[in-house]
């Protein structure tokens, strides 16, 4: 499940006053801004619930800690923020609200890309040295991690890219600390992500070097890597996977991709011009 399904399914519980869950999910929905400063101890007493009452909330939800439920409360809290909400829906300017919306993205993720300069030349020369890359990414993100990936592959750089949770686990067994895993996941907290992070880091000894791109909002993948860039974080709750939130992701990615290109730009250009198709 997304963090929205989760978020769906906390709300229909909040509403059920026969849920033996009730009381936690009705806490969670009517204090959703405030459960990300909260510990577990002050949650339990506030919702009236023993903590063995809230880890089988937690397990129900598919979650395996406390901190990725606080997680989502901090990811849904921002979403309704977004500059794309309910109102904007129902008015009769939605083409001009999309447009506002991602020309305010963009100039949010220039900004933050610009003070990461340095991370994205980092992942820049990652790239170019690690024996083997291997690059994960789901649902609508997947299409601009395969751009990346496309792109990468043209220049010479050959990698690996899944969607695949099984794929992944037998390729994050087969890395080592010479190799890099390479993020993509606009929220950091989907259920896949979060089983990617978990496979990782069973091998502790010899883990890949983790990279990542997230929205600017704590989140587990941002907390998992050794290097994070983030980029704007307008997407609202009601317009999940919006074009804003891609074109911010693939903004990050093409800086990538250009650093690589200006590292020896003689060399790619020749590799380009050798490759394009003539039509």
């Amino acid at each position: 499940m997304s963090q929205f399904d989760i978020y769906d399914e906390i709300l229909n519980i909040s509403m059920n006053k026969n849920n033996k869950s009730y009381y936690i999910a009705k806490y969670f929905i009517d204090n959703l801004d405030k459960i990300y400063d909260m510990k577990i101890s002050q949650f339990s007493k506030n919702s009236f619930s023993s903590l063995s009452s809230i880890h089988r909330f937690i397990k129900q939800l598919g979650l395996s800690s406390f901190k990725e439920l606080k997680f989502i409360s901090k990811n849904i809290t921002d979403s309704k923020k977004g500059t794309s909400g309910v109102k904007e829906i129902l008015n009769n300017s939605i083409v001009e609200n999309i447009y506002n919306e991602n020309i305010e993205t963009a100039k949010q993720t220039y900004k933050l890309l610009n003070s990461q300069y340095k991370k994205i030349f980092d992942i820049s020369n990652k790239i170019l040295n690690s024996k083997r890359i291997v690059i994960a990414a789901f649902g609508g993100t997947y299409n601009i991690a395969r751009d990346f990936y496309n792109k990468l592959q043209r220049i010479g750089i050959f990698c690996n890219i899944s969607q695949d949770v099984n794929n992944l686990y037998f390729l994050s067994k087969l890395l080592t600390s010479n190799d890099l895993f390479f993020i993509v996941s606009y929220s950091g907290i989907t259920e896949e992500i979060l089983k990617v992070i978990e496979y990782l880091n069973i091998n502790k000894i010899n883990k890949p070097f983790i990279v990542s791109i997230t929205k600017n909002v704590d989140n587990p993948v941002m907390l998992n890597s050794n290097i994070n860039i983030v980029v704007a974080s307008n997407e609202s709750i009601f317009m999940q996977s919006s074009s804003s939130s891609r074109s911010a992701l693939l903004f990050a990615l093409d800086s990538i991709y250009l650093t690589i290109i200006n590292s020896d730009k003689e060399k790619y250009i020749d590799i380009l011009t050798r490759t394009t198709l003539h039509k």
